[in-house]
This record gives structure tokens, C-alpha cells and sequence, in this order.
């Protein structure tokens, strides 16, 4: 392949990954009504990762949702206000408080699972359909376009 065939197909990629990228942002901003409540994305997020993490605190939270220890404390004392998360205290630590969701929380993490499902099925079909060669080698790109992501929302 010549160079500025590769070059096309590079920008052919970027172009798509940029597309998928938009489709994405798109829907995730999206709030979703559980119940009385319209839930947004930042909040749906928060309930999910407390969902999925048993051992989820303020700091974990922070980390892996790439934003400030403050902004992920203010939406859990909001969601701690709306009756959808309880802090549980365990021994002395008083500074790394664990979180999980109430009965009215976990209803809004499997209405935002069922939400999620369709998506998340389509996707899963796709890659059943490939050769694994094929899904290792889009996993490990994957993988590097979140590090130089990550890399930048660090920064």
C-alpha cells in the first residue's frame, strides 16, 4: 500500500471514529425518566458506576469518570437528597465513605441498563460476526486511542 493510500484510509478512519464519536455524544446527553424523575447523563453515569462497583467511593468515582472529586461529590449529595444513594459507613475511615444505591437507585441503574441494552446488543452482534484476530486487533486500537484520550483529559 502506498503512503498516501494510507494516509486516506488514516482520515478515513478518524472521519469515522469522529462520526461515532458525535452519534454518541448525542445520545448520551439524552435524560432518561425513571419513575417522576428525569435522570441526565452525569447523574446516570454516577448511579451506573456505584451500580457496577460494590466497592465504589467518591475518589473511585472521580477517577474513572475523568472529572473533579467536588463535581462527582456534588451529584452524589444530590442523589443522596433524592433518596437514590446511601453512603455506608465502614470502620474508622471517614474520608473514603463507600456508596451504593438505595432500592429507588438500583430501579434507575436497571432502567438505565435496559436503555443501554439494544445499543449494547447491536454491538455485540457485530462482533460476533468477526474473526477473533480481527476483534483483538480492534481491541488493542481501542485500547490506544483511550490512552492517548486519557492521556489528554489528564492533562
Amino acid at each position: 500500500m502506498h503512503a498516501r493510500d494510507i494516509r486516506h484510509r488514516l482520515e478515513e478512519g478518524v472521519k469515522i471514529f469522529s462520526r461515532i464519536f458525535l452519534i454518541y455524544e448525542a445520545a448520551s446527553k439524552k435524560p432518561l425518566r425513571v419513575g417522576n424523575r428525569l435522570l441526565g447523563p452525569s447523574t446516570l453515569h454516577v448511579i451506573e458506576a456505584i451500580g457496577k462497583n460494590r466497592a465504589a467511593t467518591i475518589t473511585a468515582l472521580s477517577g474513572h469518570a475523568m472529572v473533579t472529586k467536588g463535581a462527582i461529590s456534588q451529584i452524589v449529595t444530590k442523589l443522596t437528597a433524592d433518596g437514590l444513594v446511601k453512603k455506608t459507613r465502614q470502620g474508622h475511615n471517614r474520608r473514603e465513605t463507600p456508596l451504593e444505591l438505595t432500592p429507588k437507585g438500583r430501579a434507575a441503574f436497571e432502567a438505565h441498563e435496559r436503555h443501554a441494552a439494544p445499543t449494547l446488543d447491536k454491538l455485540r452482534r457485530i462482533m460476533r460476526e468477526r474473526p477473533k484476530e480481527e476483534i483483538d486487533a480492534f481491541l488493542r486500537v481501542l485500547a490506544e486511542v483511550e490512552d492517548a484520550f486519557g492521556d489528554d483529559a489528564r492533562k
